[in-house]
């Protein structure tokens, strides 16, 4: 991340640590939404092809990740914080999220955050269910996850509101959803959801990456560049 300006942005009370490639002022630019349990230099291998591609580049560290504050994260903290970096820089050429990255993008977008594309990749889709294989994993009581559920709705949204069936209806951008049929964390039926319930999107199924090999991989990102160019392409006529 050496190369990147940094900067700190203040959103909901913490410092979150932003990273910038390129002049927003003259060059179209991407914002970057990294997942859970992650952080922004996961996306490093986009950074040069995207400036090579003609775009300025923003990724920042959730809160609680990276060099950013907090000591909880959820996905409406996830959802703040996006809408926050972007709103300093204006509407974003396009928006690429992982994991929970990609559900934050999705409900901003829900939300009325404007771009005129976005990619999900390996996108989780279902809260409910994800808790479910959390507490599987850990080997946690059975009803640990009963409780999370009832901690998360006393402080944020039903759960249930922030499903994919019904946050995509309400995107208008187009859309790319890729998901590896061999993803252990977050399945592939959840990348599915996405493009069923989202008008503007298409679906791409890759094979043999998992749930993060996908987000360095040089076929995924040569795609996701394809995708962009095409509706610039588009923007254009």
């Amino acid at each position: 991340m050496q190369d990147a300006a940094r900067e700190r942005l203040r959103a909901k009370g913490l410092d979150l640590a932003t990273y910038r490639w390129g002049d927003l002022r003259t060059e179209p630019w991407v914002l970057l939404v990294h997942g859970w349990s992650s952080c922004a230099a996961a996306f490093l291998p986009w950074v040069e092809r995207l400036r090579r591609s003609g775009y300025a580049v923003v990724a920042f560290d959730q809160p609680g990740h990276g060099l950013s504050e907090g000591s909880r994260a959820d996905l409406p903290a996830f959802v703040q914080a996006a809408h926050a970096v972007a709103g300093l820089h204006g509407k974003p050429a396009a928006l690429i999220g992982h994991s929970l990255g990609g559900a934050a993008v999705a409900v901003a977008m829900s939300e009325g955050l404007r771009t005129d594309r976005a990619v999900l990749i390996s996108p989780a889709a279902d809260l409910a269910a994800a808790i479910q294989r959390f507490t599987r994993v850990m080997r946690l009581p059975d009803d640990f996850g009963d409780r999370m559920v009832a901690a998360f709705e006393a402080g944020s949204v039903p759960i249930d509101a922030l499903q994919a069936h019904r946050i995509a209806p309400r995107i208008a951008s187009e859309g790319l959803i890729v998901h590896d049929s061999e993803d252990r964390e977050i399945p592939l039926e959840e990348g599915r959801r996405y493009a069923r319930s989202w008008r503007g999107a298409r679906m791409m199924t890759t094979r043999g990456l998992g749930h993060s090999r996908i987000l360095a991989d040089d076929q995924v990102i040569a795609a996701v560049l394809s995708f962009l160019a095409e509706n610039e392409q588009k923007g254009r006529r």
